[in-house]
């Protein structure tokens, strides 16, 4: 508590997993800290984040056991300041982590309510932006590889998940959201939440398959296909028109290819049209082949 410009680098924490409440460094009210190249062994919270935490650095630490790295709990102390005032949550930054059989690898949940000691009726006051996670990939050892469920009094803003790749059993985790505007992703698993929006959509989980037509494929119109997986996908003539305000990417890993026969575009002979679209992103390795000398 209260510490400026501290390093931990190259240290062992060991409790075991059966021990309750064992958090290997619990951090508040400090800024500038930073955690490196180190093994934490817990019960709890291998690295937990406490009010009033600013410029924390966490780097090539391994949790296990543990509860991984978490921010909170909040919200049970009125004068609590805030982790970068009600308390604010901000510019947190996830990046190039695996995971390993982990239950709840990507969580954010304001509805936490352990020991039923607290009213759910009430949401929670805390604001949440600015969190990015990426480059993370493993197992895990539940059905939903991330759950960004957030406060219905609060949404949280400006959240980010890219190039997210967990398994469950052999098959890529889902995702659940709420209450979160606008997510802003690249690769992520796929959407089981109803209330889930702006999240990455297979295309081959809708009808489309390698080498044959995607022109037909059945997309509901709130389901944009985001992502095309590297494979040769053949597409016709297409007008992918709006209004859409709320921001679409479409991230392109494979080749799409265009009819051969230049008799099945129109007379403006434009294959792929978008309009009335704002905030949109195509991204990618991927190549829109027209067939000039095929066709």
């Amino acid at each position: 508590m209260g510490c400026n410009n501290v390093t931990f680098a190259n240290f062992t924490i060991n409790a075991p997993a059966t021990s309750l409440n064992t958090d290997g460094i619990h951090i508040g009210r400090s800024s500038e800290i930073n955690i490196i190249d180190s093994f934490i062994s817990t019960g709890d919270d291998c690295i937990s984040l406490g009010d009033g935490s600013r410029k924390i650095n966490v780097l090539r630490v391994t949790c296990r056991p543990g509860h991984g790295i978490s921010v909170g709990c909040f919200g049970n102390f009125t004068y609590e300041e805030p982790v970068e005032g009600t308390t604010t949550v901000s510019d947190l930054h996830y990046e190039d982590i695996i995971m390993v059989n982990v239950s709840n690898p990507i969580l954010i949940e304001q509805d936490y309510c352990p020991y039923n000691q607290c009213s759910k009726e009430t949401p929670s006051k805390i604001n949440i932006s600015k969190v990015a996670f990426e480059n993370i990939k493993g197992t895990s050892a539940t059905p939903d590889g991330v759950k960004l469920i957030c406060s219905s009094g609060v949404p949280c803003e400006d959240a980010k998940l890219s190039k997210i790749d967990l398994t469950f059993n052999g098959a890529p985790t889902t995702t659940k959201c709420a209450n979160v505007k606008p997510v802003n992703i690249g690769k992520a698993p796929s959407s089981s939440s109803a209330e889930a929006q702006h999240v990455i959509f297979d295309i081959r989980k809708y009808g489309a398959s390698p080498n044959r037509d995607m022109t037909q494929m059945h997309v509901h119109r709130r389901m944009l296909p985001k992502l095309i997986p590297t494979s040769t996908y053949k597409l016709g003539q297409v007008d992918l028109r709006g209004p859409c305000k709320a921001p679409i990417e479409v991230e392109v890993d494979g080749i799409i290819l265009a009819p051969t026969n230049p008799e099945k575009l129109d007379g403006n002979a434009q294959w792929v049209k978008f309009g009335y679209i704002n905030f949109f992103t195509l991204s990618g390795g991927g190549t829109f082949d027209g067939q000039g000398q095929s066709a």
